[in-house]
C-alpha cells in the first residue's frame, strides 16, 4: 500500500496544535524515509517532539451515484505512529535519499555535495500501523 501512495501526510503537534505536511517519502525497514530544508517549522516541531502520525492513501475516486447522498469513494489508505529521528550525516541521508529515490526511479542516483548541505533526512521508526480501504 504504501508503495502506491504517491506522497504521505506527516502529523506532528506544534505547542499543543496540530500540524501537518504532505512531503514525499519512500518506505524500507519498517521506517519512512523523508527529506527536508535544514531549517523550518518542520523541523523545529520535529526537534522538540519527535512523536508524529502519518496518512497515505492511494487509489482514490470518487464513485458516482443516483443522488446527492449516494455518492462514495473508493480508496486504500494507511495509517499509523511514530518517532522521528534527523538525520545530517552526509552518507545516512544519502542512504536515506536512496530510499525515497528508489519510490520514484530505478536505477543508481548520484547526489550533488551542495544540495546535500541543504538537505536533512528524516527517519520515522513506524510504531503502529492500520490500514483500510473501501470499494476497491
Amino acid at each position: 500500500m504504501l508503495a502506491a501512495a504517491p506522497f504521505i501526510v506527516l502529523g506532528m503537534v506544534d505547542d499543543g496544535a496540530p500540524y501537518a505536511v504532505p512531503m514525499n517519502f519512500g518506505f524500507a525497514d519498517g521506517c519512512l524515509f523523508l527529506h527536508a530544508a535544514r531549517e523550518g517549522r518542520k523541523l523545529d516541531v520535529l526537534r522538540r517532539n519527535p512523536r508524529v502520525w502519518f496518512t497515505a492513501v492511494a487509489d482514490a475516486a470518487v464513485v458516482p451515484g443516483d443522488a446527492a447522498c449516494s455518492f462514495s469513494t473508493r480508496y486504500r489508505c494507511v495509517m499509523g505512529a511514530g518517532t522521528a529521528t534527523i538525520v545530517t550525516d552526509p552518507e545516512a541521508k544519502r542512504a536515506a535519499l536512496d530510499v525515497i529515490m528508489r519510490k520514484v526511479a530505478a536505477g543508481t542516483h548520484s547526489y550533488r555535495d551542495e544540495s546535500l548541505a541543504r538537505t536533512v533526512a528524516i527517519v520515522v521508526r513506524i510504531e503502529t500501523i492500520t490500514a483500510k480501504k473501501a470499494g476497491c
